[in-house]
């Protein structure tokens, strides 16, 4: 029969490389998770400054449609110096205000 003090030396050897064990793979889960979170940091980061690259490209073009709008204005000689609405409506009291519909 083996002596308990042997037993008692062999599980406290077997539960300190189960430790062991364990330990190292927390360590690699962990280290795995940090990596995760600065890649998608990284990817974040990327996004936001691809989207204001992107908004400042279409701050520029919007004050060139500006620009060509206020050209078509002067162009067209109404000399009111504003660019015209955006929305598709026109002025009340315009040519289309007086133009009757023939059914």
């Amino acid at each position: 029969m083996i002596p308990p003090l042997w037993l008692a030396a062999a599980a406290l050897l077997l539960s300190l490389i189960g430790l062991l064990i364990h330990w190292r793979a927390y360590r690699s889960l962990r280290e795995a998770q940090v990596r995760r979170e600065r890649w998608f940091q990284a990817q974040i980061e990327n996004l936001e400054r691809e989207c204001r690259g992107l908004e400042s490209a279409l701050a520029g073009f919007g004050r060139h449609l500006d620009e060509v709008d206020r050209r078509l204005v002067k162009v067209a000689g109404t000399g009111t110096g504003r660019a015209p609405d955006r929305t598709g409506a026109r002025p009340a009291g315009g040519p289309s205000a007086t133009v009757d519909r023939q059914s």
